[in-house]
C-alpha cells in the first residue's frame, strides 16, 4: 500500500512541483508589474501634487487678474462719472455760450444798423462837401479876377503874397546866375591848364619817338634782338614748372583735406542714419502705442455712448413716470363711492318678490 500510495503521490508531486514553478515565475512577474504600477502611482502622485501647486498658483494669479479687472471696473466707472459730470459741465457752458452768441448777435445787428446810417450820413457829407468845393473853386477865380484887376502898383506887390514870392524867385535866379558866371571862370582857368598840358605832352611824345629811333639804330649795330635769350626762356619754363609742381603739391593737400572731410561728414552721415532709425523705431513703437491709446479711447467712447443711451432711457422713464404721477395723482384706479357695489342689480318684480319674501 505504501509503495502504491507512493506510486500514486510521486506523479501528482511532480506535478505539484512543475506548476508551483509556474506560479512561483508567475508571482516573480506579478511582482515585477506590481513594482512598475507602484513606479506609476508614485509617478502619477507626482504628477498630481504639481498639477495642483499648478492649479493653486493659476488659481491665485486669476484671482489676482479678477481683482485687477474689477479695480480697473471700478476706475472705468468713475472715469465714467467724472466724463458725465464734464459733460454736464460743457452743456452748461455751450447753453451759456449760445445766449452770449444770441447777444452778440443782437449787438452785431445794431452795429451794422448804425453802420448804415453812418455811410447814409458820409453820403450826405461829401454832397455837401462837393457843393462847397464848387463854392470855393468859384471864389478862387474871382481873387484871382480881382488880383488881375487890382493892377501892378508898388503898394499892391507889397501887400499881396504872390508878388512877395515872385520877388524872392527872381533874388535866387539872380544868386543862381552869379554862380554860373563863376563857373564859368573857373571853366575857362582850366582850359588854359590843359592847352599848356597839352604842349607838354606833344613835347614828350616827340622825345619819345627820337629815343626809339636811337634804340633801333643802336641794336642794329650790336646784332641783338629784342626777343628773349635762351637761358631766359629756359628759367622762365623752369620757374613755370617749380610753380605748376608747387600748385599740384597745394591741390593735392587740397584734396586730401577734402576726403578727409568726407569721410568725417560720410561717418557723421552713418550715426546720423543709425540715430534715424532708432528714432524711426521709436516713432513706430510710439504709433502703436498711440493706436493701442486710440482703440481703449473709442471702447471706452462706445461704453459711454450706451452709458448715455442708457441713462436717457432711464432718466425718460422717470420723466414719464413722474408725469403720469404729477396728472393723475396716483397709479392706482380711482375709489368707488359708498353706494356702488360690484354685484348685479336685481330689477323688483312680484315674482322676486316673494321670493325674497320666503
Amino acid at each position: 500500500t505504501d509503495e502504491r500510495i507512493a506510486q500514486l503521490l510521486v506523479p501528482e508531486m511532480s506535478g505539484f512541483r512543475d506548476e508551483l514553478a509556474i506560479l512561483d515565475s508567475k508571482h516573480s512577474e506579478t511582482l515585477k508589474l506590481l513594482g512598475e504600477t507602484k513606479r506609476d502611482a508614485e509617478q502619477l502622485n507626482d504628477d498630481f501634487q504639481g498639477f495642483e501647486k499648478r492649479y493653486e498658483s493659476q488659481h491665485q494669479m486669476d484671482v489676482k487678474t479678477m481683482g485687477h479687472t474689477s479695480q480697473k471696473l471700478a476706475e472705468l466707472g468713475s472715469m465714467l462719472k467724472y466724463t458725465d459730470d464734464r459733460l454736464q459741465t460743457q452743456t452748461d457752458h455751450l447753453k451759456t455760450t449760445t445766449a452770449m452768441v444770441k447777444a452778440l448777435k443782437t449787438k452785431v445787428t445794431n452795429v451794422e444798423h448804425d453802420l448804415q446810417q453812418t455811410s447814409m450820413q458820409s453820403c450826405d457829407t461829401s454832397n455837401i462837401l462837393r457843393d462847397h468845393l464848387e463854392k470855393y473853386q468859384a471864389l478862387e477865380e474871382l481873387v484871382e479876377r480881382i488880383k488881375k484887376a487890382c493892377g501892378g502898383d508898388e503898394e499892391t506887390r507889397k501887400r499881396g503874397s504872390v508878388w512877395v514870392a515872385v520877388d524872392a524867385l527872381k533874388l535866387r535866379v539872380q544868386g543862381n546866375s552869379d554862380e554860373i558866371k563863376d563857373l564859368r571862370e573857373v571853366d575857362v582857368g582850366h582850359s588854359d591848364e590843359l592847352a599848356v598840358e597839352r604842349e607838354r605832352t606833344d613835347d614828350i611824345l616827340k622825345g619819345m619817338a627820337t629815343h626809339q629811333d636811337q634804340i633801333r639804330a643802336l641794336s642794329d649795330q650790336i646784332g641783338m634782338e629784342l626777343a628773349k635769350s635762351a637761358m631766359q626762356c629756359r628759367m622762365e619754363d623752369r620757374l613755370k614748372t617749380w610753380s605748376i609742381i608747387a600748385k599740384m603739391r597745394c591741390t593735392g593737400e587740397k584734396v586730401d583735406s577734402h576726403q578727409s572731410d568726407l569721410q568725417r561728414v560720410g561717418e557723421q552721415l552713418a550715426s546720423m542714419m543709425k540715430q534715424l532709425e532708432l528714432t524711426k523705431s521709436e516713432v513706430q513703437k510710439t504709433q502703436d502705442r498711440l493706436e493701442s491709446t486710440n482703440k481703449q479711447l473709442c471702447d471706452v467712447s462706445s461704453g459711454l455712448e450706451l452709458t448715455q443711451e442708457y441713462w436717457q432711457g432711464l432718466s425718460k422713464g422717470l420723466r414719464e413716470t413722474h408725469k403720469s404721477v404729477t396728472v393723475e395723482n396716483c397709479l392706482l384706479p380711482p375709489a368707488r363711492g359708498a353706494g356702488v357695489t360690484m354685484l348685479p342689480i336685481i330689477s323688483k318684480t312680484p315674482r322676486t318678490s316673494q321670493k325674497l319674501a320666503h
